[in-house]
């Protein structure tokens, strides 16, 4: 997991930059080829490459007479705000694990591929590290299926919250346990 060490604004007009200094240039060019699709999917004019342990997040704020033009860079300044979001709570491996519990219960918890993103978007780094425990699978595919089968959340903090609170309900998750203990007698 790469580390925000510091972030600085640079105004090179017509150009803006955003400097997203990371504790590793392994992770800074691992991000720039990861997301340099969905930054250019939100603005087509924004550019992402890294420099050593740089990652720089780059786009036109000016006219053609050095004037700044607020509104591109409110919209530079958005997708930085993003990036930064996206990788304070990168958690390596988390992806892959979500969709190996998915696949291998998505028919016993009625799960569906599509919440893997909802997961990965969703959930902060705190909250995905839960997952990331040395737990039966079983216990993180039934906590899936109830997160889901609440109902949508009005906001991303909503849905974290929902899954944390999932997690720490020890009665919930001894339900499960207990639950996972009486099947596995059945077989």
């Amino acid at each position: 997991m790469a580390k925000i060490l510091e972030i600085k604004k640079k105004y090179e007009l017509p150009r803006y930059k955003v400097c997203f200094y990371l504790s590793s240039p392994v992770m800074a060019e691992q991000y720039s080829i990861s997301f340099l699709f969905s930054v250019r999917e939100q603005w087509g004019l924004l550019d992402l490459y890294a420099k050593g342990n740089i990652l720089i997040l780059d786009g036109p704020i000016a006219d053609d007479n050095d004037i700044i033009i607020p509104v591109q860079e409110a919209k530079v300044n958005e997708i930085a705000a993003k990036l930064r979001y996206t990788i304070e709570n990168d958690i390596p491996g988390f992806k892959r694990k979500i969709e190996q519990i998915i696949l291998f219960h998505q028919h016993t918890e009625k799960l569906d591929m599509e919440m893997v993103d909802v997961l990965e978007r969703g959930l902060k780094g705190n909250t995905k590290i839960k997952f990331m425990a040395d737990w039966d699978c079983r216990i993180f595919a039934r906590i899936i299926r109830l997160v889901f089968e609440a109902g949508p959340c009005s906001s991303l903090d909503e849905f974290d919250e929902r899954v944390n609170g999932m997690f720490d309900n020890q009665d919930l998750i001894r339900s499960i346990i207990n639950d996972i203990k009486v099947k596995d007698r059945k077989v």
